[in-house]
């Protein structure tokens, strides 16, 4: 459900589905969470999750934050930390849950399925807007029983194109979404067999989330077609096949580039974000050195209303908004303090130097976590129906069961039966 992310309906609260499918997800512990699974992985996650309990603690026993909000600090801390602790379960439900490697290629090419949906949609909205000048189904920024509908375009050399938003909330959401499908396809399309068609869909994806003109996935796609190559292993003419879908897109996302990238960032400072990111970096410079540590999940939806501008601050009263960052990289610098930054570092360098994620069947699960972590910079994958954690629990299912195929395959050539072991190995890559 992470692509649909815009259907939802708003009545007091958010009610999308995957919101209810996280609340009850810890139903899903009656069928035994098997933390050994993780390996490696549980210190710093459950570091993580210590790290968020002592400072939610230090807020209700100091009062830290309470100034700016004293009716509702603690509880919206509470609420916050609950859902961040529910993300952090997936990760652990997707490993007990997961039973090979067909389970794990499945999940993720639904993922995929989700956004090329999604993709298809948008590209239909983008098209009968050229020739109607309409979106076709309006685009309800509260909710799919909002009042009013919300939908801009942009000049692009004379031609009026439409932010896609299909059926997401904003552009940038629809932008994120396709960043681990991007990874994902670009390695399936140097694996599989079928290169030729999945060198289509990811030119779909390619295009539609270029046609969402949004800045931040702009400035990341370099970084996210880099590191996704890196991650596979490739070969000549799939490389060429793959470089002519970039070269027939080129010219495209050049000239969304010059009018979202090139005229609107001239200086370092408007890389961050106005309304949110500065104000939150200027919060954390006057409490220095005591912003080091953080202040904990959810305290931006505290203090952060206080420090922006006046007309940014109105609109976060509102009910239609939130105050709240949109980059995680900033966002876990001023939850968790440095301390949670160095534990995602760790999480996440341990699993990209991972030697299982990178044989054949472990490259997807690989460049699609690059590409979310990468996109982690500038938005946020953590709130944006948790596609950050999705990912991180594939991608130790994968590395999990890699392990459990080595260890089997070591037992059997250690009895001597070294052709039913190699048999075995070559059914498994199939």
């Amino acid at each position: 459900m992470a692509p649909l992310h815009g259907l939802f309906v708003r009545e007091g609260i958010d009610i999308d589905l995957f919101k209810a499918g996280l609340l009850m997800s810890p139903l899903l512990c009656v069928y035994d969470i098997k933390l050994q699974r993780l390996r490696s992985f549980v210190r710093p996650l459950l570091l993580l999750v210590v790290c968020g309990g002592l400072l939610f603690w230090w807020q209700v026993m100091t009062g830290e934050l309470a100034a700016y909000e004293p009716r509702l600090a603690h509880q919206r801390m509470a609420t916050g930390l609950g859902m961040w602790l529910l993300r952090i379960l997936t990760v652990g439900l997707i490993v007990s849950l997961s039973r090979g490697f067909k389970d794990l290629r499945a999940w993720g090419w639904s993922y995929v399925a989700g956004v090329l949906t999604v993709c298809v949609y948008g590209l239909m909205q983008q098209g009968y807007f050229l020739w109607a000048g309409d979106p076709i189904t309006p685009i309800y920024r509260d909710g799919l029983l909002g009042a009013s509908t919300d939908f801009s375009a942009i000049d692009v050399g004379g031609l009026h194109l439409l932010r896609i938003h299909s059926l997401s909330r904003e552009p940038k959401d629809l932008a994120l979404f396709c960043c681990p499908a991007i990874g994902w396809l670009i390695s399936q399309t140097f694996l599989g067999a079928r290169s030729v068609r999945n060198c289509f869909l990811l030119g779909v994806v390619l295009l539609t989330a270029s046609l969402t003109f949004s800045s931040s996935f702009l400035l990341i796609l370099p970084l996210i077609l880099l590191g996704a190559l890196s991650a596979t292993r490739l070969g000549n003419s799939r490389l060429l096949l793959f470089v002519a879908v970039l070269m027939a897109l080129a010219p495209l996302i050049w000239k969304v580039s010059e009018v979202r990238v090139l005229e609107r960032f001239t200086r370092t400072e408007d890389l961050l974000q106005e309304s949110r990111e500065r104000p939150a970096l200027q919060f954390m410079k006057d409490r220095f050195p005591r912003s080091l540590l953080g202040f904990g999940v959810g305290s931006q939806a505290i203090f952060l209303p206080s420090y922006m501008p006046r007309y940014y601050s109105l609109l976060s009263a509102e009910p239609s908004d939130k105050a709240g960052m949109d980059s995680l990289a900033l966002t876990l610098l001023v939850d968790l303090g440095v301390s949670g930054v160095l534990l995602a570092l760790w999480i996440a360098l341990r699993v990209l130097r991972s030697q299982q994620l990178k044989r054949p069947r472990g490259q997807p699960f690989r460049a699609a976590f690059w590409s979310v972590l990468v996109a982690s910079l500038p938005l946020n994958p953590d709130l944006r129906n948790a596609v950050l954690w999705l990912f991180l629990g594939l991608a130790c299912a994968a590395i999990h069961h890699q392990v459990v195929c080595t260890r089997s395959r070591m037992v059997l050539q250690a009895f001597g039966n070294q052709e039913t072991a190699l048999n075995q190995d070559e059914s498994l890559v199939q």
